[in-house]
């Protein structure tokens, strides 16, 4: 009743106005810290969970036994707290009461369902603020299995941070678990996300988590925006090379023992070419917001867009000998999958030349590219002074792209532990 009162005041702060005129004109100087009503009651509810884990009457049996007296009101107490310095955002003071549990509680077994459902969903929630993704998806999960299946809203606030918690570890949602009732305004917010991460598209993603878009403004009332931003980026970095290395990158052919490799300076290419790509599309979208047509001599009829790189596309075939039928060069270097000879300056007849004030620069790619084989995502090495991205054992490895792009989800789970802290299982 106490965590009741104090978040019906927090959310009706009139109600309370005249003790806080009053609290002000005692500390004219604002000397004393500021405290809310919601943290005051917290600190009072975390003197009560103490009270209730440290009594040692009764449960002699050990931590598998049945709890008795106050420590049944172990996890009653905690959710209450928790729940308060979660509305507070004090939530980093958790810390100490998901310690002590760990140490001192009963197995969570024990404890009624909806304290068991509450507690891991709090304990999931803490996990992803703090960038512990795997541990948060493992709490989560164990929440919503056994979350009431009539319960749709808090299996929705469960499915909220689970579904992005496993997005951080690169497992997306399937379309079942978006058709259930209680996913129904959850696939609106992750499906563009995860499209956008599949693809590798650097200026969607980013547009999608701008705190200005309306998908932005949502992950940031959920808490979740900064933790998408900072792990998730990686992600469409990787699926980006991926795809520009399927599309462009020396696969040898049939007895060809030369080794895989990718060219940074196509990766570079690719992500300015999406850049500017954003910006007319953004560009179009604010002219038809102010009616601005571009035509061609007539009113009716509106000029394709060409993007600026591509306006010389004519002069650019004709100079390099490409042949538009068969997707080949014929006057260059090196080859691609399929035998085609490419520039070391050209993309799709593109000039590409390194312009080190535009970004991404090289330096930044390659940056970006070793901390990507750093952390497993990729398997290989770089080069520095010809900018490649290499694959050595594809013969035997059962190909370059199986061998330089290791499943995600799989990478994570094999350096990651099932121990949740402050979770007390058998």
């Amino acid at each position: 009743m106490l965590a009741k009162v104090a978040l019906g005041l927090d959310k009706n702060p009139e109600l309370v106005a005249d003790s806080l005129r009053e609290q002000k004109a005692s500390d004219p100087e604002g000397a004393a810290e500021k405290v809310t009503f919601v943290e005051t009651t917290a600190n009072v509810l975390r003197e009560a969970f103490i009270k209730c884990i440290t009594d040692k009457s009764g449960g002699g049996g050990g931590r598998r036994a049945s709890p008795e007296n106050k420590r049944t009101g172990i996890y009653m107490t905690a959710n209450s707290c928790l729940k308060l310095l979660f509305q507070c955002r004090k939530s980093r003071n958790a810390q100490q009461m998901f310690a002590s549990i760990d140490a001192q509680s009963p197995l969570l077994s024990h404890y009624p369902a909806s304290q068991r459902v509450t507690f891991l969903y709090y304990l999931g929630r803490y996990m992803f603020a703090n960038s512990h993704f795997y541990r948060a998806q493992l709490a989560l999960e164990s929440a919503y299995q056994q979350c009431h299946s009539q319960a749709l809203r808090q299996r929705q606030l469960i499915l909220t941070y689970l579904i992005a918690s496993n997005i951080c570890l690169g497992r997306f949602p399937s379309s079942k678990l978006l058709m259930r009732r209680e996913a129904s305004d959850l696939a609106r917010r992750f499906l563009p996300l995860c499209r956008a991460i599949a693809r590798g598209d650097l200026a969607a993603f980013r547009r999608i988590l701008s705190v200005e878009s309306e998908d932005g403004h949502w992950f940031l009332q959920k808490r979740m925006l900064l933790q998408l931003r900072g792990t998730c980026e990686i992600l469409v970095w990787r699926s980006l090379v991926r795809k520009v290395f399927i599309l462009i990158g020396f696969l040898p052919q049939g007895d060809d023992n030369k080794m895989p490799f990718l060219r940074l300076s196509y990766v570079q290419a690719a992500v300015r070419w999406l850049e500017e790509r954003e910006k007319a599309l953004s560009t179009q979208e604010t002219q038809r917001s102010f009616g601005v047509q571009t035509t061609n001599g007539n009113e009716n009829c509106r000029s394709p867009y060409v993007d600026e790189e591509f306006e010389d596309l004519d002069e650019a075939i004709a100079e390099h000998g490409f042949d538009v039928e068969t997707g080949s060069y014929h006057d260059h270097d090196s080859e691609n999958t399929n035998g085609h000879v490419l520039g070391e300056g050209q993309i799709n007849g593109m000039n590409i030349a390194d312009n080190e004030e535009q970004s991404p620069t090289m330096a930044e790619v390659e940056s970006i590219m070793a901390s990507m084989l750093q952390q497993g995502l990729l398997n290989g090495f770089l080069t520095h002074t010809n900018p490649r991205f290499a694959v050595p054992g594809s013969k035997t490895g059962g190909g370059a792209l199986k061998v330089a792009f290791p499943t995600i989800w799989q990478t994570i789970a094999k350096r990651s532990t099932n121990k949740v802290p402050g979770w007390v299982k058998d």
